[in-house]
């Protein structure tokens, strides 16, 4: 967006600048973020800016520096906290709170912030790298991209970005260890890289809170098993971080539906690397595979009737339908398109695969795809996730994948979403994830982690005695893998221990996790921090802070998307007015008009001449049948060719306006034609993307009332 623009629009801001240092040790990543803040006006305020944060993220620390003075704050139960939050405020003093009101979500507030002062806040937290193969991945989310769905958060919490807002960041990253000779890239910023004896580091000078930031490590070889120990009062805490072998021999067949949000906040970035992304799929699929691929927003749609096996004619109508994936759906009613991808599937057969790929950035709640969750884990379809930019609701869709058995990848608008979408159909070829068998030394008590693939970077962990020693083996039988790492000395690691112990919560019954949060000083939705600074009688404020909400950047990118008007999305034909025709199971590309202003009605069954005899209809069937298989549909042609045309002719001008491919499916249905091979089902899918502008559901009625055939 230009500067000028900006400025002609902006607005004053307490959030003055941000500054990002983290230290990478191996693969776990300490952070310190400082917020700086400034009160240019003249009452005092109380400044609340909400942020995203890793799902994974485990908190290790906040100060604040108020007056001149840095104070540290405390981890207490969320409804005391707030209480003294409240009571500071309102006895004059200056005061700091800070909560993670959802999983993915903090907020700061910084109350009776005087006129002419500034304030700045540190926050400490640690996250774990990503490894895959020889790839290792940092990634942390800096901004809000637009969330659908429903928010269980405060007005006061909840982000509206603002396109004028700017918020300087610099950052400065050092990385030790393991990556500190790996070759480095930033996918998502410019930065500066120097290369020293024993680190790396990463310099950003001049960046805005507008984008995620992402650095990608390669490695010359896969990362040696390691175990580390980290003590825990009476108790420590071990780690083991293993990659996986490739199972050896043919992979399974696999049936996959890979489900693509179309909703709106996917326009830019986000749909054009769901094209690439499906041609992954693609290529990456063997031709014993059946795919189906499904679009969602306000309503789902599938390209083909089943899933197709991927056949060279098949192969080429996806990759020439991908052009037609668009963010034009509309909302993410996600739930609904769940269940209909997995019941694309069909029943379980042992000799095959089956899985759900969902790439998405929709936020959703856990009540929309609980009957998706339960009707996936009965069916034992896997569902595997794709999460799209910082706004994709990671925290019920993480759940999601782990419950049926699969796993979820993010990926920042502007990554690469086809390398996410390559892991996952590595993973959906295994009919399971893989049984481990991690044999620890007694007394150990194992916390639950990901489920885990042939191929894939596994970390297993254990709460111990301080006095036990002794060694872990690591047994995955379906790989005939047996690893055995002996246990070192305990050492004091606070990101590691912060990080084992968020685990070690989240695995633990509802009823003792307050105590662990405590114990561990975490940040969850029942504790939150809390710092108080008192001022000195003269300094109190003599009236209440007026409260000021920090809009955050709108995310790169999609400036020219908020200027422009809604997309128009597609008239779709089947609907309550037609009746219940779902026992066609005709995918919507047969029954839709590609501008809702080119919708002529169609007539009804009583104003239509009666179709021509059966044998003409399927004498004009065959002659659709034989074009469609050498790729194209010429009605006039197939008419010509009939015997009676000009009756045909006469019978076909009272459908007008019609689709050529909507006649051909509703002719198979009335005359009770043998099914379509799959190279056939996808030519008419090729052919059709234009849409059609009679409802095939309408014509059909017609053509069984001719027929006197009876109606499903």
């Amino acid at each position: 967006m230009p500067i000028s623009l900006r400025k002609r629009h902006a607005t004053t801001s307490p959030l003055a600048h941000s500054h990002l240092d983290v230290r990478i040790l191996d693969l776990v990543a300490e952070h310190a973020l400082t917020h700086r803040f400034e009160n240019r006006s003249d009452a005092p305020l109380e400044v609340v800016y909400s942020f995203p944060m890793p799902l994974d993220a485990a908190f290790m620390g906040l100060t604040a520096t108020l007056a001149g003075q840095t104070h540290h704050a405390d981890i207490q139960p969320r409804t005391r906290a707030e209480q003294r939050y409240d009571d500071a405020i309102a006895d004059g003093h200056a005061a700091v709170l800070l909560t993670t009101p959802e999983p993915g979500l903090l907020c700061v507030s910084l109350g009776n912030l005087l006129p002419g002062q500034h304030g700045q806040i540190v926050l400490r937290f640690a996250t774990a790298l990503r490894v895959d193969g020889v790839q290792a991945r940092y990634s942390l989310p800096l901004v809000h991209r637009p969330r659908y769905g429903r928010w269980a958060l405060q007005a006061l919490e909840t982000p509206q970005a603002d396109f004028a807002a700017e918020h300087p960041l610099t950052a400065h990253i050092e990385v030790h260890g393991l990556l500190s000779h790996a070759a480095a890239r930033c996918s998502s910023h410019g930065a500066r890289f120097k290369q020293a004896a024993d680190s790396l580091q990463l310099d950003i000078d001049a960046a805005m809170l507008d984008r995620d930031l992402v650095v990608g490590f390669q490695l010359d070889a896969d990362l040696p098993p390691t175990v580390r120990m980290v003590r825990d009062g009476e108790h420590q805490l071990a780690v083991a971080n293993v990659i996986l072998p490739p199972r050896p021999g043919a992979p399974l067949p696999l049936d996959l539906c890979l489900l693509l949000d179309g909703s709106g906040s996917m326009a830019g970035d986000a749909i054009a690397q769901s094209r690439r992304a499906l041609a992954v799929a693609v290529d990456g699929l063997a031709d014993g595979d059946r795919l189906q691929v499904m679009r969602f927003g306000s309503e789902h749609i599938p390209w083909f009737r089943r899933p197709l096996a991927l056949t060279p004619a098949v192969r080429a109508s996806v990759r020439e339908l991908a052009d037609t994936v668009a963010a034009d759906l509309g909302g993410t009613e996600m739930g609904a398109a769940l269940e209909a991808a997995i019941a694309q599937l069909g029943q379980a057969d042992p000799a095959r695969a089956r899985a759900v790929i969902l790439v998405t950035d929709g936020a959703v709640q856990p009540a929309e795809i609980a009957q998706a969750r339960r009707s996936a884990q009965a069916h034992d379809i896997r569902l595997f996730v794709v999460a799209v930019g910082s706004a994709a609701g990671t925290e019920v869709l993480a759940p999601l994948a782990a419950d049926t058995g699969a796993m979820l990848e993010r990926a920042i608008p502007g990554e690469p979403i086809d390398v996410c979408v390559a892991r996952q159909l590595r993973r959906a070829r295994e009919q399971h994830a893989l049984e481990l068998a991690p044999r620890w030394p007694e007394g150990a008590q194992p916390l639950a982690g990901e489920p885990a693939y042939p191929g894939d970077a596994i970390t297993v962990a254990a709460l111990l005695p301080a006095t036990v020693r002794g060694e872990l083996t690591l047994v995955v039988p379906a790989l005939d893998v047996a690893t055995t790492l002996p246990l070192p000395e305990a050492t004091e690691a606070p990101a590691l221990r912060a990080l084992l112990g968020q685990r070690r919560h989240d695995a633990a019954e509802r009823e003792a996790q307050a105590a662990l949060a405590l114990h561990y000083g975490l940040l969850t939705g029942d504790t939150a921090a809390v710092l108080v600074h008192a001022y000195a009688d003269d300094e109190r404020p003599d009236t209440m802070p007026r409260t000021v909400a920090v809009a955050p950047m709108l995310p790169a990118g999609m400036f020219a998307l908020a200027c422009q008007p809604a997309p128009r999305r597609p008239a779709h034909y089947l609907s309550e007015s037609a009746g219940d025709t779902s026992y066609l199971d005709i995918p919507a590309f047969l029954r839709r008009s590609a501008d809702p202003d080119d919708v002529i009605a169609a007539p009804s069954a009583a104003s239509t001449p009666r179709p021509p005899a059966p044998a003409l209809l399927h004498a004009l069937y065959d002659a659709l049948l034989a074009q469609l298989a050498q790729g194209h549909l010429d009605l006039e042609q197939a008419v010509s060719a009939c015997v009676d045309a000009d009756a045909l002719r006469s019978w076909l001008a009272s459908l007008q306006p019609l689709d050529t491919a909507a006649l051909l499916l509703a002719l198979q249905y009335a005359l009770s034609r043998p099914a379509w091979n799959d190279d056939q089902e996808a030519a008419i899918a090729r052919l059709s993307r234009s849409g059609t502008a009679t409802d095939t559901v309408l014509l059909l009625a017609q053509l069984h009332d001719a027929l006197d055939t009876p109606s499903t």
